[in-house]
């Protein structure tokens, strides 16, 4: 059942929608027509704007309007911005991702097992319903001419968002997603540079360039970066390319043990095991150790072995997303640390995603679902 918050912020969004002034609409005039407290509703509009689902205009004749065309504003976004997490078991969950306290095994979870195919069905079928599919009755779609325009529905999703088929994507695709992930502009030259980049990379070496090599190569700075894909290299860039870390590296045994160290001393292999996925990331974030750091990191070019710069980086990546759940992405790192990217490679050459995140026990999407 969705929330009253939830529900109200769908009626505003869809009165928005079907608006046929070229003016902002008024939030009094929301609250009245849709029988909404005026209060409340206000509180709403707030949260959806800093989301960027609707934008204000100020003044006495301001108001509010969608940031978008109906048409790229899906129901998902619109639970997530109200909700935050809408995962039915924090296990499959990629923001507040960690198993149950009752959990013996994450990986063969009976109830994770049968909810992780209907969980990815309804984030699938969220993201392609839009506000378009919702306000526009079937019998009128030929007439106002939205059957006509390009929509996600075509293609296949992950629940994440993320296209399960790198080869089935096309530039609509970039162009339909592209408003979701903070780009308010047309797709400019820049950004179709560096996506063709990432797709041409891949497609030649199998792997996904590391965003050390997208800057050198398309000669732009860190901070040209981010102002291109806000929401990161692999949260913005890489899913606008259609490619996500399931098609950037080569995967390996979900099961790996390791033995804790201490001292210089090794302990019993048998004495602990880190269940990782099988791609290398560890499942249950809270099993990590600093001793599992140093050993990853053994295994990542990082031959002198962790020094106070890396850990610098790891306590801060441990901090926030022990704090606040979340993962901060490369961008928002250096600049918490006052790290430019060049020294960011210097200590970790094979990259943030595949390298740092998982040094630090943590998974590449766990600042999305």
């Amino acid at each position: 059942m969705i929330t009253k918050k939830t529900k109200n912020a769908l009626k505003a969004l869809i009165y928005l929608a079907n608006s046929k002034s070229d003016k902002p609409v008024q939030v009094s005039e929301i609250a009245e027509a849709e029988n909404i407290s005026l209060k409340f509703l206000e509180q709403i509009m707030i949260d959806l704007r800093k989301q960027g689902i609707i934008r204000s205009v100020q003044g006495k004749m301001g108001g509010y309007y969608l940031s978008r065309p109906a048409t790229s504003i899906s129901l998902l976004q619109v639970f997530r911005a109200m909700e935050g997490p809408i995962a039915p078991v924090p296990c499959l969950s990629a923001t507040q991702n960690y198993a149950c306290e009752d959990c013996r095994d994450v990986q063969t979870c009976s109830v994770r097992l049968i909810m992780e195919n209907v969980y990815e069905s309804m984030l699938s079928s969220m993201l392609k319903t839009t506000l378009a599919t919702v306000i526009v009755p079937d019998e009128e779609r030929s007439v106002t001419g939205l059957a006509m325009e390009p929509s996600l529905s075509k293609y296949e999703l992950d629940s994440t968002g993320f296209l399960k088929d790198y080869k089935s994507w096309d530039k609509d695709f970039a162009k339909l997603l592209a408003p979701s992930l903070k780009i308010q502009c047309d797709l400019t030259e820049k950004h179709w540079d560096v996506i063709r980049y990432i797709r041409t990379f891949y497609e030649t070496t199998n792997r996904c360039p590391l965003v050390y090599q997208i800057c050198r190569a398309n000669n732009i700075s860190f901070r040209e970066f981010k102002g291109l894909f806000p929401t990161g290299y692999l949260r913005g860039a890489c899913r606008l390319a259609g490619l996500s870390y399931k098609t950037s590296y080569v995967p390996f045994s979900s099961m790996y043990s390791y033995a804790e160290i201490g001292d210089g001393k090794s302990e019993d292999l048998s004495s602990t095991f880190y269940v990782m996925d099988g791609y290398g990331y560890l499942i249950d974030p809270s099993s990590w150790t600093e001793s599992f750091a140093i050993l990853r990191a053994s295994e990542m070019k990082i031959d002198d072995g962790l020094q106070k710069d890396h850990w610098k980086v790891i306590k801060y990546l441990r901090t926030e997303y022990e704090n606040k759940r979340r993962i901060p992405t490369v961008f928002e790192t250096c600049e918490a640390l006052e790290m430019d990217i060049d020294e960011l490679e210097k200590l970790f050459p094979d990259g943030y995603n595949r390298s740092i995140l998982k040094i630090a026990g943590l998974h590449p999407l766990g600042g999305m679902c």
